[in-house]
Protein backbone atom coordinates (compact mmCIF):
# COMPACT_ATOMS: atom_id res chain seq x y z
CA UNK A 1 0.00 0.00 0.00
CA UNK A 2 1.66 3.23 -1.17
CA UNK A 3 -0.04 5.27 1.57
CA UNK A 4 0.92 2.95 4.44
CA UNK A 5 3.46 4.34 6.89
CA UNK A 6 6.81 2.59 7.01
CA UNK A 7 7.18 0.26 9.97
CA UNK A 8 10.97 0.51 10.11
CA UNK A 9 13.23 3.48 10.59
CA UNK A 10 14.41 5.68 13.40
CA UNK A 11 12.23 6.20 16.46
CA UNK A 12 9.75 9.06 16.43
CA UNK A 13 11.32 12.48 16.87
CA UNK A 14 9.21 15.47 17.89
CA UNK A 15 11.15 17.50 15.34
CA UNK A 16 9.83 15.33 12.52
CA UNK A 17 6.15 15.63 13.42
CA UNK A 18 3.66 12.89 14.29
CA UNK A 19 4.78 9.30 14.10
CA UNK A 20 3.32 6.51 11.96
CA UNK A 21 0.72 5.62 14.60
CA UNK A 22 -0.87 9.07 14.24
CA UNK A 23 -0.85 8.75 10.45
CA UNK A 24 -2.52 5.34 10.65
CA UNK A 25 -5.19 6.67 13.04
CA UNK A 26 -6.00 9.57 10.70
CA UNK A 27 -6.22 7.25 7.68
CA UNK A 28 -8.60 4.92 9.59
CA UNK A 29 -10.75 7.91 10.53
CA UNK A 30 -10.92 9.11 6.91
CA UNK A 31 -11.73 5.62 5.64
CA UNK A 32 -14.45 5.29 8.28
CA UNK A 33 -16.10 8.52 7.12
CA UNK A 34 -15.49 8.39 3.36
CA UNK A 35 -14.86 4.70 2.65
CA UNK A 36 -11.35 5.19 1.21
CA UNK A 37 -8.61 7.77 0.81
CA UNK A 38 -9.37 7.92 -2.91
CA UNK A 39 -13.03 8.78 -2.27
CA UNK A 40 -12.06 11.39 0.32
CA UNK A 41 -9.46 13.09 -1.90
CA UNK A 42 -10.80 12.71 -5.43
CA UNK A 43 -14.54 12.11 -5.30
CA UNK A 44 -15.34 14.28 -2.28
CA UNK A 45 -12.35 16.57 -1.91
CA UNK A 46 -12.34 18.17 -5.33
CA UNK A 47 -16.04 19.01 -5.11
CA UNK A 48 -16.16 19.92 -1.42
CA UNK A 49 -12.91 21.48 -0.18
CA UNK A 50 -11.43 24.82 -1.18
CA UNK A 51 -13.70 27.41 -2.79
CA UNK A 52 -16.93 25.98 -4.21
CA UNK A 53 -20.26 27.43 -5.35
CA UNK A 54 -23.27 26.34 -3.39
CA UNK A 55 -26.25 27.23 -1.27
CA UNK A 56 -26.64 27.81 2.47
CA UNK A 57 -28.92 25.09 3.83
CA UNK A 58 -30.66 27.35 6.35
CA UNK A 59 -32.17 29.74 3.79
CA UNK A 60 -31.09 28.59 0.30
CA UNK A 61 -28.97 31.71 -0.29
CA UNK A 62 -26.46 31.27 -3.17
CA UNK A 63 -22.80 32.02 -2.61
CA UNK A 64 -19.32 30.62 -2.03
CA UNK A 65 -18.26 28.00 0.48
CA UNK A 66 -14.66 27.84 1.68
CA UNK A 67 -13.75 24.56 3.40
CA UNK A 68 -10.49 23.04 4.56
CA UNK A 69 -9.85 19.83 6.48
CA UNK A 70 -7.49 20.82 9.29
CA UNK A 71 -8.37 18.82 12.41
CA UNK A 72 -5.32 20.01 14.37
CA UNK A 73 -5.81 23.70 13.58
CA UNK A 74 -6.73 26.09 16.37
CA UNK A 75 -8.33 28.62 13.99
CA UNK A 76 -8.75 29.29 10.27
CA UNK A 77 -9.79 32.48 8.51
CA UNK A 78 -10.43 33.36 4.88
CA UNK A 79 -8.26 36.35 4.07
CA UNK A 80 -7.38 38.33 0.96
CA UNK A 81 -7.63 41.67 -0.80
CA UNK A 82 -11.42 41.58 -0.37
CA UNK A 83 -11.12 42.00 3.42
CA UNK A 84 -7.83 43.88 3.75
CA UNK A 85 -5.96 40.70 4.75
CA UNK A 86 -7.66 40.81 8.15
CA UNK A 87 -7.63 37.41 9.93
CA UNK A 88 -10.60 38.43 12.07
CA UNK A 89 -12.87 39.54 9.21
CA UNK A 90 -13.99 36.08 8.00
CA UNK A 91 -13.21 33.39 10.62
CA UNK A 92 -14.16 29.82 9.77
CA UNK A 93 -16.17 27.52 12.02
CA UNK A 94 -14.91 23.99 12.82
CA UNK A 95 -17.21 20.99 12.69
CA UNK A 96 -16.81 17.74 14.65
CA UNK A 97 -14.75 16.12 11.86
CA UNK A 98 -12.12 18.84 11.74
CA UNK A 99 -13.49 20.61 8.66
CA UNK A 100 -13.35 24.39 8.86
CA UNK A 101 -15.84 26.32 6.75
CA UNK A 102 -17.38 29.68 6.03
CA UNK A 103 -20.19 30.69 3.68
CA UNK A 104 -20.05 33.98 1.78
CA UNK A 105 -23.44 34.89 0.26
CA UNK A 106 -23.57 36.49 -3.16
CA UNK A 107 -23.77 40.27 -3.09
CA UNK A 108 -26.95 41.68 -4.59
CA UNK A 109 -26.68 45.02 -6.34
Amino acid sequence: DAMAPESSGPPHSPWLGPGPEVFARVVRSIEGDAGSLHTFIVDQGLNYFGLTRGYRSSDGAPGLWYREWAPAAVALSLIGDFNGWSPGAHPCARNARGVWEIFLPDCLG
